[in-house]
């Protein structure tokens, strides 16, 4: 029987595992897809699904830092395993500031069990998609990394069948969660950094320079950065 791997207390595979009905999902190429998939079709795994914590169940867990509760909410989207490792780092580190406690390790942990699973163009994309900020498109992920569009789009599909980040209905992506974010950015140096930077800017002052040649305005600028 298989109850440790989805306890909720353990922390293994609460982020790892979401549903869609009744069925468990797991991200592309996890190793538990095909054990699951068994276990489904013998009747012998009940899913669970966690519904996200609303501002006041964050508060209520924050007890003494309830203060923080809507920084934490929106950090987190709710997300239960994000939450319990967010206040516990805070407990650990005695802070009552998110920016200055950094990212929980645990979480660290996941974000990298999952970037494991990806190709090198998924990874590329997503570091460069850290330092554009919470939403990206796939047109200037693509011009930045080299890979073009296309290549960057499909980059990004994976990384949301992963569950890192999410499409948006308006189009472009965004991370899935803030902390998802944070964690790839703390993975790069200040070197790296400052270069991705450099990229991002010089990439958006020649897609500023193709909307005006076009006569979009910076409306149509910004709109290209977003595809």
């Amino acid at each position: 029987m298989l109850h440790r791997p989805f306890d909720a207390t353990t922390g293994f595979d609460t982020e790892e595992l979401h549903t869609e009905g009744q069925v468990a999902v797991l991200p592309a190429g996890h190793p538990l897809t095909a054990v699951l998939a068994d276990l489904h079709q013998q009747d012998l795994v009940t899913v669970v699904p966690v519904p996200g914590l609303d501002q006041s169940e964050v508060a209520a867990m924050l007890e003494g830092r309830a203060m923080l509760a809507a920084e934490v909410h929106q950090c987190t989207a709710g997300n239960p395993f994000f939450v319990h490792q967010l206040i516990r780092h805070l407990a650990e580190t005695g802070s009552d500031d998110l920016a200055g406690a950094g990212v929980p390790a645990g979480v660290h942990w996941v974000v990298r069990r999952r970037l494991a699973l990806l190709g090198t163009g998924t990874w590329r994309s997503l570091t460069v998609a850290a330092v554009i900020g919470p939403r990206f498109g796939a047109g200037l992920v693509g011009r930045v990394t080299g890979l073009g569009e296309q290549a960057a789009l499909e980059a990004l599909e994976g990384a949301c069948a992963a569950r890192l980040v999410t499409e948006l209905p308006g189009g472009g992506f965004a991370f899935i969660h803030d902390l998802v974010r944070e964690a790839i950015y703390a993975q790069l140096g200040t070197n790296r950094r400052a270069l991705l930077h450099q990229a991002i800017a010089d990439s958006l002052e020649a897609l500023a320079r193709m909307a005006v040649r076009q006569d979009c305005g910076p409306a149509g600028a910004e709109q290209a950065a977003d595809r």
